[in-house]
């Protein structure tokens, strides 16, 4: 729905779902947290040897020794790349997601607050209007 009210001059314009815009549309985290759940906890580490290119990623924690994945096909330089950004992408993502979930909720906080002063600017300009209709009609 779209909803548009001229005001001192200015057109406010608010699209909308049931009248009210909403932070509805930003993307669902849920499957991207169900992802992350179910890996193998974090912290990851990169593990490489000088004599092999290949490079591994292997849980940090003291209790957990087996290898999550191996790098194996590209050169030493793009192995160990490939390995670092999938070792941090398991503390990354997380802390990414709580960022977006913030984000939205800010997000959903500010558009609340902007479609309160839009309704009550087109109240304040409704009520202008009928004054104005009273004042010329007499």
């Amino acid at each position: 729905m779209t909803t548009s009210q001229e005001i001192s001059g200015t057109r406010m314009t608010n699209t909308t779902e049931g009248g009210r815009n909403s932070a509805a549309d930003l993307p669902d985290l849920t499957d991207i947290a169900e992802r992350c759940a179910k890996a193998t906890p974090g912290p990851w580490q990169v593990l490489t040897e000088e004599l092999v290119e290949a490079a591994w990623i292997n849980a940090a924690g003291p209790d957990d020794d087996l290898p999550i994945a191996l790098f194996d096909f590209r050169s030493s330089d793009e192995n160990k790349a490939n390995a670092e950004f999938l070792a941090h992408a398991r503390t990354d993502i997380p802390r990414l997601l709580e960022a977006l979930r913030e984000a939205k909720q800010r997000i959903e906080h500010l558009l609340d607050a902007n479609n309160r002063e839009i309704e009550s600017r087109i109240a304040a300009n409704r009520e202008c209007c009928e004054l104005r209709a009273k004042l010329t009609s007499n």
